[in-house]
């Protein structure tokens, strides 16, 4: 034994750079892996702690109201009761889709859409978007409003900052809907932005 070991430690100094930098490459190959194998399990349950924080939706039921109906006609609030009392659906609520033109010179004109929840506060009806400042808008306040991150950049926008914008009239929604850049003939209304 004592022969074997006097052999490897002649070899060794003979070949010092060469060993440092083969015991690195092992070394550096192990951690690469083992970070690999960190990320992998990470990621592994990824989606399911996002689809749990977000809380998103798993279905949505639209109801085509643009033939003169209304949202608030007597059936549908018995068909949106029928759809709330199957066993699979947790929560059943109303929300409208708003077109609206931001009227804001600085930023790009654009039809802008729009979530209005008609029976709690629109971020419930689509999930819980991530809250990256300000505070959830109040829902008895409906001049506060929530906007994406790239909007708020777009236009300037800050948590208590204001921005317009114009609606469309019933007559008009067709054809805003459908890719018509048409001036807005409905009411302008100031917005606050809370988050």
């Amino acid at each position: 034994m004592g022969a074997v070991w006097l052999c490897a430690r002649a070899q060794l100094r003979r070949r010092v750079l060469a060993s440092l930098v083969l015991a690195l490459l092992v070394g550096l190959a192990g951690g690469i892996a083992l970070a690999a194998l960190a990320g992998a399990r990470r990621s592994d349950s990824a989606l399911v702690r996002f689809m749990t924080a977000s809380d998103t939706v798993d279905a949505r039921v639209v109801w085509d109201t643009s033939g003169g109906g209304s949202v608030d006609q007597p059936n549908l609030a018995a068909q949106l009761a029928g759809v709330a009392a199957l066993p699979q659906v947790r929560t059943a609520q109303r929300a409208a889709l708003v077109i609206v033109s931001v009227l804001d010179p600085a930023g790009p004109a654009a039809r802008q859409l729009a979530w209005v929840g008609l029976d709690r506060p629109g971020h419930e009806a689509l999930g819980r978007p991530l809250l990256v400042a300000g505070r959830w808008p109040r829902p008895d306040d409906a001049e506060e409003a929530m906007v994406d991150e790239e909007f708020a950049s777009q236009h300037g926008l800050h948590v208590g900052g204001l921005f317009r914008v114009g609606t469309y009239t019933r007559a008009q929604f067709d054809q805003a809907a459908g890719g018509v850049l048409v001036p807005h003939k409905g009411p302008a209304a100031g917005l606050r932005v809370a988050a």
